[in-house]
């Protein structure tokens, strides 16, 4: 119980730089992981604004129903939005409008496997599991930014409301795999945490030198105990000698 007593400072000493170098990961990692996300998001907020740029400008004033636009048209902006896309390092590039309650692709770029195995979004199809956060954003001024997930995966994404040249109201939309995400913040994650175990790395030569010392003192001590113990058995022999001697005169 002594012996607790004697290393329960040093105890308590590591106890609290265990919990400060713990709450430093914990601090660092969530540090970045919102600097990464305001990154990505200010990112596709970039990428959704140049979308307009890709199409011929009265588009979304000629986009209004299902026959409006050619396959041929079709056909060429979802080339021009793939290249974007792909330039951009983003997965899908997109515009919606929203009829009758509903939301329908105007026009969206496919990945390059997608556009391999002819595998298109085509012209005016129907975004029936849009999300409510795609579906409000119709109704807001400033863009939406949402995490959600579709038939085509889950996604980080931004969608900008914008307004063609005549005033028909859509949306700009750009996607990046949550698997992406996923990854940076894991690598983030990492980081802090062998960032963490370096410093309690650097902690465990100061604790083996304090056991050292530790033991050191208790050997010490022991051995003045043991050096003491004998002095008091020599005065204790010394003692019963003369009165021995004292008895047999």
């Amino acid at each position: 119980m002594s012996r607790f007593m004697k290393c329960k400072p040093c105890v308590v000493f590591v106890a609290l730089y265990v919990v400060v170098v713990a709450a430093y990961t914990v601090y660092s990692y969530k540090t970045r992981e919102t600097e990464t996300l305001k990154r990505l998001d200010e990112k596709l907020y970039l990428v959704v604004s140049g979308i307009k740029h890709c199409l011929p400008n009265d588009f979304h004033d000629k986009a209004i129903g299902e026959s409006d636009i050619s396959p041929e048209a079709d056909a060429k902006n979802v080339l021009a939005l793939s290249e974007y896309a792909r330039r951009m390092r983003v997965k899908y590039v997109y515009t919606l409008v929203k009829r009758d309650g509903m939301c329908f692709f105007t026009s969206s770029s496919c990945t390059d496997q997608e556009l391999k195995k002819a595998v298109e979004t085509p012209y005016f199809l129907p975004y029936t599991k849009a999300s409510p956060a795609t579906i409000s954003a119709f109704e807001r001024e400033v863009p939406t930014y949402a995490t959600d997930t579709d038939r085509w995966g889950s996604f980080r994404s931004v969608l900008i409301p914008e307004r063609s040249p005549k005033g028909r109201l859509y949306l700009a939309g750009a996607d990046i795999c949550t698997d992406y995400v996923d990854g940076l913040l894991r690598a983030h994650l990492l980081r802090s945490c062998v960032i963490g175990g370096m410093f309690i790395l650097l902690m465990l030569p100061f604790i083996w030198i304090f056991k050292k010392s530790e033991r050191e003192k208790i050997n010490e001590f022991e051995s003045l105990k043991e050096l003491l113990h004998q002095q008091s058995l020599d005065k204790t022999t010394k003692i019963e000698r003369k009165i021995n001697e004292f008895l047999n005169k």
